[in-house]
């Protein structure tokens, strides 16, 4: 028997909307389901629901390979993945109208009775069948001389002893399919050491190759934007996890104003961002995430891919974590006065709450207690929110 719709929160004479999750990972590790082959976001997607119960839906067009209890929908930037359209894989999230809306018709999100879908994305361009050494050499170059500006000497040598200490079972292979590199990257296994070159390779490409940062970007945004303008969603959570969380900032960044009035948080992972800001130079300020009501960045220490968004840029790793802010700024568009961004960086222990040795540390999706509780919570309050129509172009209060 499917269970209850949760009772109306919203006011009186508006219509519940769902809260829909909305799951980017780094390019070489967004896996699509396939026979025998789990999709990334499965594991992610089932320890939610260990929390949320009938509130998060399972896909409700699943296909037949499928064998979760329960999963996200996957919606890729290709359908089929070989040789079929863009807009017949972004049409699992609607069509776009003439008049600027969405038609869900046969795009169903939810089951009858669950409160919270959960999309993961997926861009199946991925035309690079090995590693972009080009692009990771460039990347090095823009950064190296900006690196005293990101970290103290001990910091950065704890950094290299921290990733030699990742790479110390190179071919143990990764436990779970948030941190498996996807098949058709081909960067040979799925062991520690193939985990942080895949995590090289998407972040020099990005940088790099306008080409692939554009397809993605354009890709992401798409899709977000048909969430936004659908009439049964009231509620975006955006969760990023490692260079997904690059791809989710330069896409939200630019977001026009009036299109934010959905998007409830924006929740990272592991995210590099701060060495994008610092030693990539890529500048600090926010744009349109201004709007977005709350940003949680979730942080290990002895992750050598992420850092805290927080201490504002002149901290480098290997001092103390200061009380104050101000890396990431908004720029009031009456005054042109840059304000700090507010980021609530949350210290994570991956290495003691995850089972298994592939490069643990960067592993936040299987850190249940730390990350995945969090997450559910953020999910649930959604449903206490007030109901913002897609055309109000203001944000909730």
């Amino acid at each position: 028997m499917a269970a209850a719709p949760p009772p109306s929160l919203s006011p009186p004479g508006v219509r519940p909307g769902l809260c829909c999750l909305l799951t980017v990972h780094g390019i070489g590790f967004q896996q699509a389901p396939a026979p025998g082959v789990p999709g990334y976001a499965d594991a992610l997607h089932l320890a939610l629901a260990e929390r949320l119960g009938p509130l998060l839906s399972d896909d409700p067009r699943r296909a037949s390979h499928q064998t979760g209890p329960t999963v996200p929908v996957y919606v890729t930037s290709r359908w089929p993945p070989e040789g079929g359209s863009p807009e017949a894989g972004l049409a699992r999230l609607g069509r776009l109208g003439t008049d600027g809306g969405v038609d869900t018709e046969g795009a169903e999100l939810v089951v009858p009775g669950a409160a919270i879908a959960h999309v993961a994305l997926v861009y199946t361009g991925l035309q690079e069948h090995g590693p972009d050494l080009p692009s990771l050499l460039e990347t090095a170059e823009l950064a190296l001389p900006s690196i005293g500006r990101y970290a103290t000497l001990r910091g950065i040598a704890r950094l290299l002893f921290r990733d030699a200490a990742s790479l110390l079972h190179p071919e143990e292979p990764s436990t779970t399919p948030s941190l498996r590199v996807r098949r058709d990257a081909s960067l040979g296994g799925d062991g520690a050491a193939s985990i942080l070159r895949q995590i090289e390779d998407d972040i020099g490409a990005f940088v790099i190759r306008n080409d692939v940062r554009e397809r993605v970007r354009g890709f992401v945004r798409e899709a977000l934007l048909r969430l936004l303008l659908r009439p049964d969603v009231s509620r975006v959570v955006v969760n990023a996890h490692s260079q997904g969380t690059v791809v989710a900032f330069d896409v939200l960044r630019t977001l026009e104003p009036g299109r934010t009035a959905r998007l409830a948080a924006l929740v990272t992972a592991g995210s590099p961002l701060r060495k994008f800001v610092v030693l990539l130079r890529w500048g600090s300020e926010v744009g349109a995430i201004r709007l977005v009501p709350r940003w949680l960045n979730f942080w290990d220490p002895d992750d050598p891919i992420a850092d805290p968004l927080s201490p504002p840029a002149s901290w480098r790793r290997g001092e103390p974590l200061p009380d104050a802010s101000g890396l990431l700024q908004a720029m009031d568009p009456d005054t042109g006065r840059l304000t700090s961004v507010a980021v609530q960086d949350l210290v994570v222990d991956n290495r003691g709450h995850v089972a298994g040795t592939a490069f643990q540390v960067h592993d936040y999706w299987d850190n249940h207690e730390q990350f995945v509780a969090p997450l559910a919570a953020v999910l649930k309050e959604q449903l206490a929110a007030p109901e913002v129509t897609a055309a109000s172009g203001t944000n909730p209060t």
